[in-house]
């Protein structure tokens, strides 16, 4: 149970980590990316706006300062002549798509028209032209034209072709497409993607190793605490063994020496359910062992089943009921045989001992794929529809004076839970309708 706990608090926690890793980790790339193709619509979108060329500005020529010495405004003339450019500008060249209020000329770096490789092409009634191949070396006047004719095919006004960035903007003469290359860009981009991935991966192995350690801290109160709550139940289980003994001893001697009455039967009522539910704690102590030892062997399961029936029989017969069986024949198991037939007890007493008197309870053995299906189920009063995981809690009584008539202790569902997770499968109670319960074990 410990166990089972440790994990699942480090499955958690590395789950946690893992969504928190993935949205920090993921959102910084798509940002990246994001920004590396908003960068790339920018220029593509001013290359288109001066008719696929970059319009570039030499410095103006500077008064001798030997011959003139005072009045220096370089910076108000630039901003003037810069101003009067980029009216002219926005007159001559209209917003055309994204990216056109981004950077405008005057925000554009000095430099950037002499360190963006880009090239133009003009596409005509499927026949194509360069309008500038002179600021990129890698790219053949062929290859930019079968570029320019491919992507005005598209008929897609931006995207990726390859490394390159494209804009497509339909003119008078047909429509011109704009390339500018983001290789440099995607390299960055992907190495960091690589390196983010890579220390993710590192950090989120530290973590794990950190969890590990610190879960084993954490929880050794619990284990501690839990250890002796067992040795407790098993101490005290052993111990009330022998009160019980002597005291059954006691009560067969006064029968024989005062006859049997209603006291002393009541008395060996009551000592054989004490009894029962002291094995039962025994029980539930060994299977909530840590690596329990099962002594697993193949056996027939059919007959562990038709054996286990028979032996209550006569309880049904004496409470008017009938049980119906659906068991297929010589269908063997691999696992511990009294712990099974244990679990066949535990449901076939819940079932004759809460059916509705004069129903019928039906038992089910078959194969369904790998697994291997038993079932039992009996009208009930009191069912409401839905799965009722409620019962296999220890000591729970879904109506406290009747199952105390009946002798019911409310631990029995709880050992054959587990029981079958001892043998790695699942058990399930449910009550399709509100009228009968299904007890369903999956081996």
């Amino acid at each position: 149970m410990i166990r089972r706990l440790r994990r699942r608090l480090i499955a958690a926690a590395m789950a946690a980590t893992f969504v928190v890793l993935f949205v920090m980790i993921g959102g910084m790339n798509l940002l990246n990316f994001y920004h590396l193709i908003e960068d790339a619509d920018r220029l593509t979108h001013m290359v288109a706006d001066h008719d696929g060329h970059f319009e570039t500005k030499k410095p103006q020529d500077q008064p001798d300062d030997r011959k003139k010495p005072a009045q220096k405004k370089p910076e108000t003339a630039s901003t003037d002549q810069e101003t009067s450019d980029q009216k002219t500008s926005d007159k001559g060249a209209p917003d055309r798509g994204m990216g056109g209020g981004g950077m405008t000329d005057k925000e554009m770096p000095a430099e950037t028209p002499y360190t963006t490789r880009y090239f133009s092409v003009l596409v005509t009634e499927g026949e194509a032209q360069i309008i500038d191949l002179d600021h990129i070396a890698s790219v053949e006047k062929s290859q930019a034209l079968a570029y320019g004719q491919s992507v005005a095919e598209r008929g897609k006004t931006c995207g990726f072709y390859g490394d390159y960035r494209y804009r497509s903007v339909q003119t008078q003469d047909g429509t011109m497409v704009v390339f500018v290359d983001c290789e440099a860009e995607l390299n960055v981009f992907s190495s960091t993607l690589a390196v983010s991935v890579l220390m993710s991966v590192a950090g989120y192995a530290a973590v794990f190793l950190l969890v590990l350690l610190a879960s084993g801290i954490v929880l050794r109160p619990v284990r501690e605490s839990y250890e002796k709550q067992k040795q407790f139940i098993t101490d005290a289980s052993h111990e009330l063994k022998t009160p019980l003994t002597i005291i059954d001893a006691n009560v067969e001697i006064l029968e024989m020496e005062n006859g049997e009455n209603e006291w002393t039967g009541s008395i060996h009522n009551q000592i054989h359910r004490l009894s029962g539910l002291t094995n039962q704690l025994v029980t539930l102590a060994r299977m909530d062992e840590e690596n329990g030892c099962l002594k697993k062997e193949n056996f027939d399961l059919s007959e562990a089943v038709y054996d286990t029936v028979q032996g209550f029989s006569s309880v049904a017969q004496t409470r008017e009921l009938r049980i119906d069986l659906q068991i297929t024949d010589a269908l063997n198991y691999h696992g511990e045989e009294s712990r099974i037939r244990q679990l066949i007890g535990i449901l076939l007493d819940n079932a004759t001992k809460y059916a509705t008197q004069g129903s019928t309870i039906d038992v089910k053995l078959y194969k369904k794929g790998r697994q291997t299906v038993f079932e039992v189920s009996n009208e009930a009063q009191g069912l409401t529809p839905g799965d009722k995981p409620e019962l296999f809690g220890r000591f729970y009584r879904s109506d406290a004076s009747r199952s105390s008539k009946t002798g019911g202790s409310g631990i029995g569902l709880a050992v054959a839970q587990a029981i079958v997770t001892a043998h790695k499968g699942t058990i399930r109670a449910a009550s399709p309708d509100g009228k009968r319960l299904y007890l369903t074990v999956l081996l």
